[in-house]
């Protein structure tokens, strides 16, 4: 301002001399030399010059405030331009902050990785050694160090230790265990074998009582929802009630033909029994027969109660599926397929079946047996089909390695060609999320998602899968094989603990209710008994691992 004041001084004193026509195109021709370098205010301040000199022309003065428009735009913009290029260093500087962060948070994950693995590699040392205490307290180190971050390698160190720390062994001399069931929170373990006998056990892995009483070999165990009661059933032509102290309490009598299975209902103290002899029969808790559920011309294969009760199928060898109300009277004798039946279930709640057949369909029937959609494969047998826990869809397999997700109004939502043989199994999770894995008689099991995407591959088995089932919260997945080995897994296809058979014999395997426990019968041998790793590590995490003392701390390099 005051150089622009002491030119307008200057310029009066100049009047109309030669010099101040030169004035004008001096300070223009500094202006636009100004401009052009980019020094937008400066070329401001010596177009503002030229138009105070003397004697301008009115052509001279617009052309001088076009350019002085010109050199404001330029130096605004050059402000804009400064100030993206101060946000983006900002922001580079942010980025390269955070990164530094995310690389040195990194470098603290991959070292800890590195550590866990180490322990692990130490704790299944100890562990072959028989130094169980301490190959489980350095799995445990190795596990919880990295609990949000767990890899394989430490997964299946920990549960090992588990295994070797807690398992239990059943066996009976001169008698071999064929099956068994677990008691909710694993008060008591039920096992039949030969010799038409059963037996009691606590979770410690002792015998409690042997459950004599059958004529003929017991085929079949369960156990009430509370766990205070379990039934045996035989090829006596009777089932037994027992309690948990393995005094019989009832003897069920008037089937005159093996007795296949038995369930206690859900509501109520109601027994229910079905038989080779193609019928079933309701009880009382005192063995009373409440009715006759008969008409199949075949054996019952299976019957199961709706949620809530209210109703009961049975599936049969006829190829038909019935269906009872709770008091076992007929609702509906309409439930037909051409060809074998090989599953039937009722939807979560209660109001429709679905079964699936060897005709290479399943079919949706509501209560009373009337057909509501046919699901065609256009393919081999239906092996199997399973609602969704919310019940808006329904999952079928085939014997051509197809699986297919339908929504209940029949519409296919996803078609897999999911393996290259046989599926025997396919069951949606009960978490809810809509996973559902499909085994093969190719020897895999897979875990996919709505979608049709797989999310996992279990296929660490060297012989034919023959069961696979969830943990009760759909967490976890069991599988069990022709070799005699049982194997837990989580749901990234790793394998959480590994119970190796003895010989090519076939397995089952089950969860507790509660999922904490879990079941090994190697058929014909005997039975192990463990707790899941997921359990004890809450344990351990609550009262602690085994103590190491300062020598054996300094002997595996570990910190305090």
């Amino acid at each position: 301002m005051k150089f622009l004041l002491a030119v307008t001084i200057f310029f009066l004193c100049l009047g109309s001399s030669p010099l101040a026509a030169q004035c004008y195109r001096d300070f223009f021709s500094k202006g636009r030399q100004a401009y052009r370098s980019l020094k937008f205010e400066d070329a401001i301040t010596q177009f503002k010059a030229a138009q105070v000199c003397p004697d301008i022309t009115q052509r001279q003065r617009l052309e001088v405030a076009d350019w002085i428009s010109k050199a404001q735009s330029g130096y605004i913009e050059a402000i804009k331009s400064a100030q993206l290029k101060a946000e983006e260093a900002r922001k580079d500087a942010e980025v390269a902050r955070a990164q530094a962060v995310a690389n040195e948070l990194q470098a603290r994950k991959n070292a800890l990785i590195t550590e866990a693995n180490r322990l692990a590699f130490l704790a299944d040392q100890e562990l072959e050694r028989r130094n169980l205490s301490d190959g489980l307290s350095l799995a445990y180190r190795s596990y919880h160090s990295i609990e949000d971050s767990l890899i394989a390698k430490v997964k299946i160190s920990f549960g090992n230790a588990v295994y070797e720390n807690y398992r239990r062994e059943l066996e009976i001399p001169d008698q071999t265990i064929l099956g068994g069931a677990i008691a909710p929170s694993a008060g008591r373990i039920i096992t039949y074998s030969s010799g038409n006998t059963a037996m009691l056990w606590n979770r410690n892995g002792n015998q409690v009582a042997g459950l004599k009483g059958h004529e003929g070999p017991v085929t079949f165990v369960t156990i009430s929802p509370g766990g205070d009661q379990f039934i045996t059933c035989s090829t006596d032509q009777t089932a037994m009630v027992w309690g948990t102290d393995g005094n019989r309490v009832i003897a069920l009598r008037g089937h005159s033909d093996e007795v296949s299975g038995a369930a206690f209902a859900p509501v109520g103290d109601r027994l229910l029994t079905w038989s080779r002899d193609g019928s079933a029969r309701l009880w009382d808790n005192k063995g009373n027969a409440i009715n006759m559920l008969r008409g199949h011309d075949a054996p019952v294969l299976e019957a199961q109660y709706a949620a809530g009760g209210q109703h009961i199928l049975t599936r049969s060898a006829d190829k038909s599926v019935r269906v009872w109300d709770q008091n076992g009277f007929l609702w509906s004798d309409a439930i037909r397929h051409t060809a074998h039946i090989y599953s039937a279930k009722f939807s979560p709640d209660g109001q429709l079946l679905v079964t699936a057949s060897a005709d290479g369909t399943a079919k949706l029937w509501n209560l009373k047996g009337q057909l509501i959609r046919t699901l065609s494969q256009n393919g081999g047998p239906v092996t199997c089909a399973d609602f969704s826990p919310d019940g808006q869809y329904i999952l079928t397999a085939d014997a051509e390695g197809k699986a297919i997700i339908w929504d209940t109004g029949g519409r296919e939502i996803i078609r897999i060609n999911a393996h290259k043989d046989w599926i025997s199994d396919a069951a949606f999770s009960p978490s809810g999320d809509y996973l559902f894995f499909t085994e093969s008689k190719d020897g895999s099991v897979k875990l996919w998602d709505l979608s049709g995407k797989t999310v996992a591959n279990f296929h660490r088995h060297t012989a034919r899968i023959i069961r696979t089932q969830f943990s009760p919260d759909g967490y976890y997945l069991m599988s069990c094989a022709e070799d005699g080995n049982t194997k837990v897994w989580d749901l990234h296809g790793d394998v959480v603990m590994d119970i190796q058979g003895n010989g090519n014999v076939p397995v089952e395997g089950r969860f507790s209710p509660d999922g904490d426990w879990v079941l090994s019968v190697q058929k014909g041998q005997k039975a192990i008994f463990c707790p899941t790793p997921w359990s004890i590590y809450e344990q351990l995490k609550e009262n602690g691992p085994p103590q190491l003392s300062e020598e054996k701390l300094q002997q595996y390099g570990i910190l305090r």
